[in-house]
């Protein structure tokens, strides 16, 4: 039986087929969810919720090779399952068997997973074919972007994809703006158009791409600087300047990326974020020179991640929050840390800083 606590029953312990009988192992572990599923009151949810869960759980079970980490992600109704390692060979067949794990779960529920909205992607410095992976008698297709909740991963961390599917996205807005230029001349009406249906497209979940190239930087702030351009009523050759910013009272959308990620490393170091994220906490390190300050370091990461890691936002954040001075990152909440950082000699300077 499971275990209670109060009025709550604990979700079922991690399942190891490594050893023993594994059906009842498989009997004991379907009859403990169960009961979980009733006490949470989750029963009655949909298929997808419950299939969610149960990858979830079942991310936490000993089939881990040493060398390949299984980690479970939930996207509202998509779910995701990644291992990391640093042999394809051992990954490809790892992620198999946990995907015939679920398999025989939905097939206990009288579900069935679409095995043709399946796709297998390997993210990796390297152009060698990984090993194929079978699920559902269907070998998955490897893609080299996929798309998340309008955020596009490629295969590479590049972010090409992702910022060319916002430039299309962004022109096309701004074109629309010109032409309702034609007919609106109030100023602060267009400036209120831009902030509220193009700007948010060019600044969505930012903080998961603010590593961009100077090329790619340059392509969204194009956007921007043509905005300004229709709502200032300025011919298409005029040259933004600072005092065009300063009129419409605007920052780059760079600088904003920036602040936006200084923001969340800020609440990843003080734990605001949730309790997945906690491992990446950054970690405080003391130089033995004297003349140098505590830093904050990226916490213990996989070798085969490390690489990775180079192209993402966390360290690009970590070098932002190490920038600002430590008395910020003690602050009691973000709204505090937000004000402090914009009245402060750092504000101006953020916008400044590449990955």
């Amino acid at each position: 039986m499971a275990s209670e606590v109060g009025s709550r029953i604990l979700p079922p312990p991690p399942l190891d087929f490594s050893a023993g009988n594994t059906a009842e192992k498989w009997r004991k572990f379907k009859q403990q969810f169960e009961l979980f599923l009733i006490s949470e009151e989750k029963d009655k949810k949909s298929d997808p919720v419950k299939v969610a869960l149960f990858l979830h759980l079942s991310a936490k079970t000993s089939l881990s090779h040493p060398d390949c980490h299984l980690e479970a992600l939930v996207y509202a109704d998509d779910t995701m399952l990644y291992r990391t390692g640093k042999d394809p060979a051992l990954i490809c067949p790892a992620i198999e068997e946990d995907l015939r794990i679920a398999a025989k779960w939905v097939n206990i529920w009288g579900m069935r997973f679409n095995a043709s909205k399946t796709v297998a992607m390997y993210i990796s410095q390297t152009t060698a074919t990984p090993p194929p992976i079978i699920f559902a008698s269907a070998t998955l297709e490897y893609s080299h972007q996929h798309r998340h909740l309008g955020f596009i991963l490629d295969s590479a961390l590049s972010f090409h994809a992702h910022v060319n599917a916002l430039t299309r996205k962004g022109a096309t807005e701004v074109f629309l703006l010109r032409r309702l230029s034609y007919k609106v001349k109030d100023r602060d009406l267009l400036l209120k158009i831009y902030k509220m249906y193009v700007k948010p497209h060019l600044e969505y979940l930012s903080p998961a791409w603010a590593t961009l190239t100077v090329t790619q930087t340059g392509l969204l702030e194009s956007l921007q600087r043509r905005a300004m351009r229709i709502i200032l009523a300025l011919p298409r050759i005029h040259h933004i300047t600072d005092a065009d910013y300063a009129a419409l009272n605007i920052i780059s959308l760079r600088h904003r990326r920036n602040f936006a990620l200084a923001c969340f490393m800020f609440k990843l170091n003080n734990n605001r974020l949730p309790h997945k994220l906690s491992k990446y906490r950054p970690i405080p390190h003391t130089n033995p020179y004297n003349t140098r300050n505590s830093v904050l370091r990226a916490p213990y990461v996989p070798y085969s991640c490390l690489r990775l890691l180079d192209r993402s936002s966390f360290l690009f954040g970590l070098k932002i929050l190490n920038f600002i001075s430590h008395t910020f990152h003690s602050l009691l909440d973000i709204s505090s840390f937000k004000s402090s950082l914009r009245e402060s000699s750092y504000y101006i300077p953020l916008a400044q800083i590449y990955y």
